[in-house]
């Protein structure tokens, strides 16, 4: 087999895995989060008491509005190597 041959095979295979792996990687960024659980330790209130709207999610972050007692929060999670970091911010105002 001529290297030209092994090379056009090579990336053949690498194009294939590629098809396979890359729906996989967007699943795990998009796997289903407990946002009223991952917002309640930042907000203060119970995850039965939130309710979260405009979820929204982008390359390796996610953001969502929290409300709970009256106050809006706004909530962001950003990937960084394997750890989400979250952080909610009252309105301001």
């Amino acid at each position: 087999m001529s290297i030209w041959k092994h090379f056009q095979t090579s990336f053949k295979n690498i194009g294939r895995a590629l098809v396979f792996a890359c729906p996989l990687f967007v699943t795990w960024g998009c796997a289903d989060v407990d946002l009223r659980g991952v917002s309640s330790g930042q907000i203060g209130c119970s995850p039965a008491d939130i309710r979260v709207s405009n979820d929204e999610m982008g390359w390796g972050t996610r953001t969502w509005t929290a409300d709970c007692g009256g106050k809006r929060y706004f909530c962001s999670a950003v990937r960084v190597g394997r750890d989400d970091q979250v952080n909610c911010t009252g309105r301001r105002g």
